[in-house]
C-alpha cells in the first residue's frame, strides 16, 4: 500500500509540472502571438498599405492596356511598319481607338498617378531600398518616354482630329503612333506589377 501511495504521489507531482509548463509554454505562445501581430500591425501602418496600393492601381492599369492590345493585335505588324498591316486591319483599329479616344486619357491617366506616387511612397517608407527604387524606376522610363519624347498629348490630339474620311495615309500614322504608346505603356506596368508581386511576397514572407 505504501508503494502505491509513493507511485500515486509520483504521479500526481508529474501531471503537475507537466501542467505547469504547459501553462508557461501556452503563455509563450501568447507572447509570440501578440508580438507577430504587432509586429503584422506595424508593417501593414509602413509597408504593406502602399505596397498594397501600387499593386492594385498598377495592375488595373495593366489590365486597362491589356484589353486594348487585345483589340488591336489584329494590326501588330503596324507597330514595325506601316506597310505590313492590311487596310481593313487598320481601319478596323482606328474605328475603335476613335471610339474611346474621349474617355480613355481620363481612365488611364488615374492608374498611372496612383502607381507612381504610391510606389514613391514604398520607395520613401523602405528608406529607399533596392528593389522598390528598381521598381519604380523601370515603371517611369517607359512612361517618361511616351510623355514626353513620344508626347502623349500629341498623339491623343491628332487622333481626335482625324476623321474617317482622312486620308489613309494619316489614319495609319494616327493609329501607329497610338498603338506604339499602348503597347510600351503596358510594358512600363507589366514590370511593375511583376516586381511589385514578388515585393509584397518577399515582404509578408520577410514579417
Amino acid at each position: 500500500m505504501a508503494d502505491e501511495g509513493r507511485q500515486a504521489n509520483t504521479l500526481l507531482k508529474r501531471l503537475n509540472r507537466g501542467r505547469v509548463a504547459m501553462d508557461s509554454g501556452g503563455g509563450c505562445f501568447l507572447d509570440k502571438k501578440g508580438l507577430f501581430f504587432k509586429k503584422i500591425k506595424n508593417m501593414n501602418r509602413k509597408l504593406l498599405r502602399p505596397a498594397i496600393w501600387a499593386l492594385l492601381f498598377s495592375g488595373m492599369g495593366f489590365m486597362l492596356l491589356f484589353v486594348l492590345v487585345i483589340f488591336e493585335r489584329s494590326a501588330f505588324n503596324l507597330l514595325f511598319d506601316q506597310l505590313n498591316a492590311s487596310d481593313d486591319q487598320v481601319k478596323n483599329v482606328f474605328n475603335s481607338l476613335r471610339m474611346v479616344v474621349d474617355v480613355l486619357p481620363y481612365m488611364l491617366g488615374p492608374f498611372l498617378l496612383g502607381t507612381f506616387v504610391f510606389g514613391l511612397i514604398q520607395a520613401i517608407r523602405s528608406k529607399w531600398s533596392t528593389i522598390p527604387v528598381f521598381i519604380l524606376i523601370t515603371f517611369c522610363i517607359p512612361m517618361i518616354w511616351n510623355i514626353t519624347f513620344a508626347d502623349t498629348a500629341a498623339v491623343v490630339e491628332t487622333l481626335k482630329q482625324t476623321l474617317h474620311s482622312s486620308r489613309f495615309e494619316t489614319i495609319r500614322s494616327a493609329t501607329q503612333a497610338v498603338m506604339q504608346q499602348h503597347h510600351l505603356g503596358l510594358i512600363g506596368f507589366g514590370i511593375f506589377l511583376i516586381g511589385q508581386l514578388f515585393y509584397l511576397f518577399g515582404l509578408i514572407r520577410k514579417n
